[in-house]
């Protein structure tokens, strides 16, 4: 593995599974390095994507809603009162992801201190404050990834596992980079994506020839 080269999706791919000698199967993630300075607020970059494959991972979903909350368990979700607010509060928090509609965040600002530092606070460019949160958490159950870089220019995320055929890596990388593109901060002229690194849990990590990536409907 020639860290100076700079490989197809297809050959990268080849190369980590090779590389990758762990008796479970490790995630394989990328890397996406942007050009744009996240201190700036104008620059930050949040989006999320549909993969076209699921990476496999089950997450626990918490959503604070005015109706629907039948539909909201029957779906795998928890339901979100004020008695799990107060957990929030006091630094309980059991969950990966949150959704919102509008009438619950006055209430869920008074614990921004406590889900923003986790990547947890629901925001309108996640799609996590929404008014209809059953739509956002099927999405999600279908293998919606959010995508952000807040305080560093680096996105990182999980596009597959190793077992994974090369094909499904390559279709869900083209999607995330399609997606981080399209979430192009306005006004920023500069290209948005300088490169893409792809590795294994515990292995190198190979650079990525963007060109090699077919492009995906957004």
């Amino acid at each position: 593995m020639d860290k100076s080269k700079v490989y197809s999706v297809e050959e990268a791919s080849e190369l980590i599974k090779k590389a990758a000698n762990t008796k479970f199967d490790e995630s394989i993630e990328a890397n996406i390095n942007l050009g744009v300075s996240p201190d700036k607020q104008e620059h930050q970059v949040r989006t999320s994507v549909i993969l076209p494959h699921q990476v496999g991972k089950k997450i626990k979903i918490l959503v604070f809603a005015e109706k629907d909350a039948a539909e909201i368990k029957k779906l795998g979700a928890s339901v979100g009162n004020e008695e799990i607010l107060k957990e929030i509060e006091g630094g309980k928090v059991g969950f990966d992801k949150i959704i919102a509609d509008s009438s619950w965040m006055p209430k869920l600002a008074k614990v921004a201190k406590v889900l923003g530092p986790r990547g947890l606070m629901p925001n309108p460019k996640s799609g996590t404050v929404t008014e209809n949160p059953i739509a956002v958490l099927k999405e999600f159950a279908q293998g919606k990834v959010e995508l952000r870089a807040e305080k560093v220019p680096i996105i990182h995320t999980v596009i597959g596992k190793r077992s994974f055929e090369t094909r499904k890596l390559s279709e869900n990388l083209a999607s995330i980079i399609t997606a981080v593109r399209a979430a192009k901060p306005e006004g920023f002229k500069k290209e948005l994506i300088k490169s893409v690194y792809v590795s294994s849990t515990m292995g190198p990590s190979v650079r990525i020839d963007l060109s090699s990536l077919q492009p995906t409907e957004k």
